[in-house]
């Protein structure tokens, strides 16, 4: 019979190694799904395993309800996770100015009074959209990049050319497109963005 999450607890409380290491050997491979689940690189899901644990041996005796143990570690894993992927600069090889073609939200209205410090903000939020739009890219497929970057190409490029490109059929360009922008829409960096800046950026054609 397997030693339960509250045995091990109160035992790595009282310092015992083993117990403490019987609760990474079960708990690892939660945090390397969850690090999987974001696509992490291997080294940056490395750090979300060290933060875990660290924070686990710094508030163990904080942590009193040992059914709580998975959720706990699943939802500390995930806040890192989240963290690494706003500072990271992970990035695909994309035209800055074809991802400008992405509607991003018209900030020219705010720039009535104090012009300068209007003039700045703006700057920093069209950085992070363009940032959060290259990691959200990098979601998708190269396939599924090269088609949508396709659709928002200055000047436009004909349907009737990415068909022949891409080899898909006309027909299903328009719905693929759709998909594909809902699918950049719901990435990881986008919805981010979203959270800490509502109706900051919008990803529909």
């Amino acid at each position: 019979m397997s030693t339960s999450d509250a045995e091990l607890l109160g035992a790595a409380r009282n310092g015992d190694e083993g117990a403490w290491e019987q609760i990474i050997t079960r708990y690892q491979p939660l945090v390397d799904t969850i690090s999987r689940r974001h696509r992490l690189a291997p080294y940056d899901a490395n750090d979300v395993s060290q933060y875990v644990w660290m924070q686990l041996l710094a508030h163990i005796d904080r942590l009193r309800e040992p059914q709580a143990l998975r959720g706990w570690i699943s939802a500390t894993a995930r806040h890192r996770c989240y963290e690494i992927l706003r500072t990271h600069k992970r990035s695909v090889s994309v035209d800055p100015l074809v991802i400008c073609r992405f509607e991003l939200v018209d900030t020219t209205a705010r720039r009535t009074n104090s012009e300068s410090r209007f003039a700045v903000d703006d700057d920093l939020l069209r950085a992070e959209q363009r940032r959060a739009i290259r990691q959200g890219l990098a979601e998708l497929t190269e396939t599924q990049q090269e088609l949508l970057l396709l659709l928002v190409a200055d000047p436009p490029v004909p349907y009737c050319e990415i068909s022949r490109r891409m080899n898909v059929p006309i027909g299903s360009i328009g719905p693929t497109r759709a998909r594909l922008l809902k699918k950049l829409q719901n990435s990881v960096a986008v919805r981010l963005l979203m959270e800490d800046m509502p109706d900051a950026v919008s990803v529909a054609a």
